[in-house]
């Protein structure tokens, strides 16, 4: 009898401890700072520079476009994190909208790059970009809502 309930106090305990840790994981995630605007885009630069080799002038130009593409994109969050709160659902027409509005900056933001960078670091680029593009796609699909969740 003394066995059962010792392998029973034991099972418990690791249970038990075993949830605690997947729950304070999961909760350190959620919790983590964000980085700000300018961090982000500082990154940024500095990973197109070592990917492309940007001279200095590049670089400064190339993080004025990336401050204002991420100030936009960010207040556009924030408006759709503002809509969710209310329980508000997109239409149809505004879900076009917003993708029609997106793919207008995409095609800014492109056009922005192929003046700043040389034909060979826009071709670069472009490859780059497709390259991430295959990887997001390739993706599992629970991997992508796990990520959601933890913004």
């Amino acid at each position: 009898m003394k066995k059962i309930v010792c392998i029973l106090v034991f099972i418990t305990g690791f249970t038990t401890i075993g949830q605690e840790l997947e729950s304070s994981t999961k909760k350190g995630n959620s919790q983590r700072e964000k980085l700000t605007v300018e961090q982000r885009v500082e990154l940024q630069t500095k990973r197109l520079t070592l990917d492309l080799d940007l001279t200095t002038k590049q670089q400064t130009e190339l993080k004025k476009v990336l401050v204002s593409q991420a100030q936009k994109r960010e207040k556009k969050q924030n408006e759709l994190k503002e809509k969710r709160a209310e329980n508000k659902s997109l239409s149809a027409d505004e879900k076009f909208e917003l993708q029609n509005e997106m793919l207008d900056n995409q095609i800014a933001f492109k056009a922005e790059m192929k003046k700043i960078l040389t034909p060979e670091q826009f071709t670069k680029w472009e490859s780059k970009m497709a390259q991430n593009k295959e990887k997001m796609k390739s993706r599992p699909k629970n991997q992508k809502r796990e990520n959601q969740f933890r913004k």
